[in-house]
């Protein structure tokens, strides 16, 4: 009987030296990029770097640098990504790509009057040839059925404070569907809402946080937890179906229009600060409200009555969101206490705008019945517009007076439309 074996080893693996030069021709390429797993490259200034380039150059161990290898179906082919050694290598490539510099201030070991604030093109030709000829120690992997690069990554960041609850979140779902949708969306519609140059991972972070915020407070439920959005991802938002997704995000969508269109009726100042945990929270939630009481288009028709009575309420509630300045924390918002104002806000809100509630929309079981109801002997149907007899495929149960009006589902107030009419004029 064959033994157990005690570890699971790397299928295939190698330790090359390689010198910067090669991975300088590698990253110019293309062949040599950070996979999607891994975090953000952030600039550490120039102490950092400086000490980084000194080091290499004089020859001090950089340790070592972690590479998965895939090759190209065609075999003809390999990409190299990063997996351990990440801002190492970027700082190095970006140094010789005439991106970075070495500061004057920071530089002990190389001589400072001339290789000191300027970049690569303008370096003694000696010194460029030191550092693209200066080796560094690579180990190098390619994946089998026991190890992943994010496996291998997640393991060697575990202890300490290797990364952040982001980055290892990023890590442990990037490859999932819904995190993928919601990656894409984070870094394009709600990055241009956001407007801050924070990492692509914290931008998923706050998306998040807005899906979370409304759900649950709709529920009834604590969302001031910090790191409260990760759980609320894996239990919820991982198990929507993309119709779902596309829904979520449609009213994300609703969000971000009310909420530019509001700054831009304050001459272009924003409603919230951009700072604080509260007045994010409140925004959030307190638009979403009223997206889903009123019809986007009567809100932004009355825009500027909006941003009025924004403006008054918040400087009239100023000592509500003054104390969350000190401590921007989530934890620090508490619903207990919270909720209470944004349903003031609300309430007043209601009182002075006077703008026809959206009622409930028709069911999918009252649609059924009433399609049933009036399908006659030919299986046809009436449209109440054309007069035209229809398949009941073709037809929805459509509103007399338009729900943006305050027209409800009253027997009096439906009636049968060609899909395409009723569609057309939904609110």
């Amino acid at each position: 009987m064959a033994k157990t074996p005690l570890y699971n080893k790397v299928a295939q693996s190698e330790k090359p030296q390689m010198t910067l030069g090669q991975l300088y021709e590698l990253w110019k390429n293309g062949k040599l990029d950070v996979d999607s797993y891994q975090r953000n490259f952030v600039d550490r200034k120039s102490k950092w770097n400086t000490a980084l380039i000194e080091s290499q150059v004089c020859g001090i161990s950089l340790g070592e640098v972690i590479i998965q290898k895939i090759d190209s179906e065609d075999g003809l082919d390999t990409m190299n990504y990063v997996v351990d050694g990440q801002h190492r290598i970027e700082t190095l490539m970006r140094y010789m790509d005439g991106q970075l510099k070495m500061s004057r201030r920071y530089q002990e070991h190389t001589n400072q009057e001339h290789l000191g604030n300027m970049v690569w093109s303008q370096l003694p030709s000696s010194f460029q040839q030191a550092l693209s000829g200066s080796s560094l120690s690579v180990y190098a992997f390619v994946e089998d059925e026991d190890y992943s690069a994010d496996q291998i990554f997640l393991k060697m960041n575990q202890g300490g404070n290797g990364i952040s609850k982001i980055d290892k979140f990023h890590a442990e779902h990037h490859n999932e569907p819904s995190y993928e949708f919601i990656y894409g969306y984070a870094n394009v519609q709600w990055l241009a809402y956001t407007k801050v140059g924070a990492p692509k991972r914290h931008h998923v972070r706050r998306l998040l946080q807005h899906l979370m915020d409304y759900t649950l407070y709709c529920r009834g439920e604590d969302y001031n937890k910090n790191n409260l959005e990760m759980d609320f991802y894996t239990k919820e938002i991982a198990t929507w179906s993309e119709n779902k997704m596309r829904k979520e995000l449609k009213k994300v969508d609703d969000f971000i229009t009310l909420y530019a269109t509001l700054s831009a009726a304050g001459n272009g100042e924003r409603v919230t600060d951009g700072k604080s945990a509260r007045q994010d929270i409140f925004a959030n939630i307190v638009l979403r409200s009223i997206l889903d009481k009123y019809s986007k288009s009567a809100l932004i028709q009355n825009i500027q009555a909006v941003r009025s009575f924004w403006d008054s309420w918040m400087s009239t509630n100023e000592i509500k969101f003054i104390d969350s300045s000190q401590d921007p924390r989530r934890s620090y918002v508490i619903p207990a206490t919270f909720n209470p104002v944004i349903k003031d806000f609300l309430s007043e809100l209601d009182q002075y705008l006077k703008l026809p509630i959206i009622k409930p929309g028709v069911t999918a079981t009252q649609r059924k019945q009433i399609i049933g109801a009036a399908t006659g002997d030919d299986g046809k149907v009436e449209d109440a517009i054309t007069g035209v007899r229809l398949e009941p495929s073709m037809v929805d149960v459509g509103h007399k007076v338009a729900r943006a009006d305050g027209g409800d589902t009253s027997p009096s107030n439906l009636e049968l439309q060609h899909k395409t009419i009723n569609r057309s004029r939904r609110v």
